[in-house]
């Protein structure tokens, strides 16, 4: 159980958590298949709700995707970029940042629209942006990390009002 302040009022949450590690390169293994993620369902844990970033108090105004899995999937070719891609090869899914509508991840009433950041999969009537699912991480970039997939850099729709179901994905 945690608790957080939201607007001066105190609220607390119990957040279930599962193990979806593995160990293999195959990215066949649980952590990647929807099936074991978040889905709005009683059998799974709800996603986990952040809010934020921020740096000195003030949210971020930009935002960009990024991921390392080019680099781990054995078939990427790093100069070209050919085969390094979300998902990776094998896997029949990879995970995903999302903003969600917190009044509905939490149930907290008195808070409306107010947006959430969770990572997995989008969950029917919560998720108001998934930024394309796992197309959100974009190309190889190789400036940072060989391997690397990021999106363009874009305005953090979580501090721009957007946050509101039936908002553009």
């Amino acid at each position: 159980m945690f608790g957080f302040t939201i607007n001066g009022r105190k609220f607390s949450q119990v957040v279930p958590v599962s193990d979806c590690i593995s160990t293999g390169l195959d990215f066949d293994g649980l952590d990647y298949q929807s099936r074991t993620w978040p889905d709005g369902s009683n059998r799974h844990p709800q996603p986990l709700a952040m809010i934020g970033p921020f740096s000195r108090g003030a949210p971020y105004p930009a935002i960009q995707f990024e991921t390392d899995v080019g680099g781990y999937e054995r078939l990427c070719h790093i100069p070209s970029g050919t085969n390094c891609q979300a998902p990776p090869l094998g896997a029949r899914f990879y995970p995903y940042w999302m903003l969600d509508d917190l009044a509905r991840v939490a149930a907290i009433h008195p808070v409306r629209h107010l947006c959430a950041w969770s990572f997995g999969t989008a969950v029917r009537g919560v998720t108001v942006a998934s930024f394309g699912g796992d197309r959100q991480y974009g190309k190889p970039d190789h400036r940072r990390f060989v391997g690397t997939l990021a999106s363009r850099i874009q305005p953090n729709r979580a501090i721009h009002g957007t946050c509101a179901l039936g908002a553009k994905s």
